[in-house]
C-alpha cells in the first residue's frame, strides 16, 4: 500500500512510524511532514493540508493507495469529501459526519437524542447572555467548563467557578462565536480512540490523559501534557462505557446515516465509576496515539485494510500487554504564547532513545529542521513513551530519559501515572 500521512505533530509522527512497521508498505509520505520521520518516510512539505486540491494532487502524484487524516485542519477543510469524491480512500470523516465534533451543541443534542450520558449544559448567543446567567446563579462554588460551540483546539477550554474570569475568557474567544456552558465534572479522564467501517468499530487500548498545565484545578486547559494506557478499570465499568456511551453513538450514527470510514474518539469522565461523555473526536487525541502506537501489534495496514472492506469486524486489537507512559515536553509559555525558534540538542536515534530502564520512544511534535539543526515550532515539541510492565515502571522509564529533550525553557509534567499507582504504593509501604 501506498500510504499519505496528513500532519506534523507528534500524534502524526507516531501514525506514521505504525505504518512504516507494516511488511504491506510500497511507499510512505507525510505532509507536510516531520523532520524525525525521514528515516522511514517521504516528506511533502509543499503539501498545505488546509487546501483539499493541494492534497488530492499530492494523493495523485504519488498514487497514494489511501490517505490518513488524524488531525483537524485536513478535516475542518473538507480534504475527506474531496479526496472520496475524486476515488481516492480515505481513513477520515467527511463534514457531514464532522458535524459531531465541529458543532457541540448538534453533538449535545445528538446524545440527548440517544440517551448518552453528557454533563448539563446551556448555550449562549452573547457574552451579555453568559454574564446574566452567571450572575442568577445561587451557588457560586459550581464549577464550570465554557467552550466555543464550533470545532476549535484544546486551548479553547477554560475551567472555573469564578464569575468574572469565565467571562472575560469568553470575551477573548468567542469572537461572535455561540459559547457553551457546561458543568465541569470531576473524575478520571478516559480516552477511547476506535476506528469504524461504516458499521462497526474497532477499539483501541483505552487511555487517559492529563489535559491541564499543571496538576492543579485552577490550572490552565492544554491540548494534552501526558497519557497512560491502557487503563486499567473493572470489567463492568469498561461494559457501561459501551452500554451507555460507545454502543449508543454508533446507534444514532447509523439513524441519522453519518456513517464513515475513519476515526471517533470519545472523550469521557469517569465519576463514581460512571461514564459521561465530555466530547466526541472524529480525529485522533495527542499524546493518547503516541501511547497507543507503542503497544498495539496489529499491522496498521490489515485494520487500514480491513476498514475500508467494512470487515472490521473480523479484526482483534492485539497488545503487547504492557503498559506505556507519554509525557510532554513543551516550550516556555505554552499553551498562551510558546517561544519558538529555540535550538534542540541531539537526539539519541530518529525514534528510539537509548536506555537501561526499558523501551522508550521520542515522538518530536512543534519542531523544524534548518541547515540539519532542529528548533522548535510550536508548543508541545516531543512526546517521551515509556513501555514496562506497569504504568509505575513505564513512568520511571520516561522521567529516567525526558531530559533527553533538550533546549531553554523546556518543562513538562512531573506527575504523569502518579495517581494510578500513588495508592499501590501507600498500600505496600
Amino acid at each position: 500500500m501506498k500510504i499519505l500521512v496528513l500532519g506534523t505533530g507528534a500524534k502524526d509522527t507516531a501514525i506514521t512510524w505504525w505504518f512504516s512497521k507494516s511488511k504491506q508498505i510500497e511507499g510512505l509520505y507525510m505532509a507536510p511532514g516531520s523532520p524525525s520521520v525521514k528515516d522511514f518516510a517521504i516528506n511533502l512539505p509543499e503539501v498545505d493540508i488546509s487546501d483539499p486540491n493541494s492534497i488530492l494532487s499530492a494523493a495523485q502524484e504519488h498514487d497514494i493507495d489511501l490517505v490518513f487524516i488524524g488531525t483537524e485542519t485536513p478535516l475542518k477543510a473538507g480534504a475527506a469529501d474531496i479526496l472520496i469524491q475524486n476515488g481516492i480512500a480515505v481513513c477520515g470523516a467527511p463534514l457531514k459526519s464532522l458535524k459531531l465534533e465541529s458543532d457541540r451543541v448538534f453533538a449535545r443534542n445528538f446524545a440527548k437524542k440517544y440517551k448518552i450520558s453528557f454533563p448539563d449544559f446551556r448555550v449562549f448567543d452573547t457574552v451579555e447572555d453568559l454574564s446574566a446567567f452567571l450572575d442568577s446563579v445561587k451557588d457560586k462554588s459550581l464549577k464550570y467548563a465554557v467552550k466555543l460551540s464550533e470545532m476549535t483546539n484544546s486551548k479553547e477550554v477554560y475551567i472555573s467557578s469564578q464569575s468574572d474570569k469565565i467571562v472575560m475568557f469568553a470575551k477573548e474567544h468567542s469572537l461572535g462565536r455561540k459559547i457553551l456552558l457546561e458543568r465541569y465534572m470531576e473524575g478520571t479522564p478516559l480516552t477511547l480512540t476506535t476506528f469504524i467501517d461504516g458499521k462497526t468499530i474497532l477499539p483501541l487500548p483505552l487511555c487517559s490523559e492529563y489535559v491541564k498545565r499543571e496538576h492543579s484545578d485552577k490550572s490552565i486547559v492544554t491540548g494534552g501534557m501526558g497519557a497512560v494506557c491502557p487503563v486499567p478499570l473493572e470489567k463492568e465499568t469498561v461494559s457501561a462505557i459501551y452500554r451507555k456511551i460507545v454502543n449508543p453513538t454508533l446507534e444514532g450514527l447509523k439513524k441519522e446515516k453519518m456513517l464513515f470510514k475513519g476515526i471517533i474518539t470519545f472523550s469521557m469522565v469517569l465519576s463514581d465509576n460512571e461514564p459521561t461523555l465530555i466530547d466526541y473526536h472524529l480525529r485522533l487525541n495527542d499524546p493518547a496515539t503516541q501511547c497507543i502506537s507503542v503497544l498495539v501489534k496489529n499491522d496498521l495496514c490489515d485494520i487500514m485494510r480491513a476498514m475500508l472492506e467494512t470487515r472490521l469486524s473480523e479484526v482483534e486489537v492485539e497488545t503487547s500487554g504492557k503498559s506505556s507512559v507519554g509525557c510532554v515536553v513543551a516550550a516556555e509559555g505554552y499553551p498562551a504564547e510558546p517561544l519558538k525558534s529555540l535550538e534542540i540538542g541531539s537526539i539519541p536515534g530518529s525514534l528510539g532513545l537509548d536506555t537501561g530502564s526499558g523501551p522508550c520512544y521520542s515522538f518530536l511534535g512543534a519542531v523544524e529542521e534548518k541547515n540539519g539543526v532542529l528548533y522548535t515550532a510550536g508548543g508541545r515539541v516531543a512526546t517521551i513513551v515509556g513501555i514496562a510492565d506497569n504504568i509505575m515502571n513505564a513512568a520511571a522509564t520516561v522521567y529516567s530519559n525526558i531530559d533527553s529533550i533538550k533546549f531553554p525553557g523546556a518543562w513538562y509534567r512531573r506527575d504523569i501515572g502518579e495517581k494510578f499507582y500513588a495508592s499501590y504504593l501507600r498500600n505496600n509501604e
